[in-house]
């Protein structure tokens, strides 16, 4: 799982999403039932019954969403539309447009609000393009 992350978050088409990362550290996690972004630490606690992708990219999902300068993460859920939107987008880049598919209709089926994160995506893909990867800031520090 470590090298899955770290080829990952270190690719050119994810930073060209998602923006830059600070390492992310897969440790184990002794719950049964959960698993946690400990988003503050660059750390990834899975438990050793959800040591699957879908958990991996769910967790990962929450540090891009907490790595994004404190105006567009401001006042967001942390399973809200934002965090749905770049949850579907990660999903569709790794697992393919099918797993999408069917994670945009699991979305529907239990009325998550995904569609209403794409223009919050959209300023934070625009942020990363234009300032954060021109000028190196490191929002992490900013917020």
């Amino acid at each position: 799982m470590q090298a899955y992350t770290d080829a990952l978050i270190t690719s050119d088409e994810f930073r060209e999403q998602f923006g830059n990362l600070r390492h992310l550290t897969i440790k184990g996690n002794r719950s049964k039932s959960k698993s946690v972004a400990r988003v503050g630490d660059g750390i990834i606690c899975i438990s050793d019954r959800m040591r699957d992708e879908q958990t991996l990219l769910h967790e990962i999902a929450h540090h891009i969403t907490w790595n994004q300068p404190a105006y567009i993460k401001n006042n967001q859920q942390a399973h809200g539309a934002w965090y749905a939107y770049i949850l579907l987008m990660l999903v569709r880049m790794k697992m393919g447009n099918d797993a999408a598919e069917k994670l945009a209709n699991a979305f529907d089926a239990h009325k998550v609000q995904w569609r209403e994160g794409k223009e919050r995506f959209e300023e934070m893909q625009w942020f990363n393009r234009t300032i954060a990867n021109k000028t190196g800031v490191d929002v992490q520090t900013q917020a």
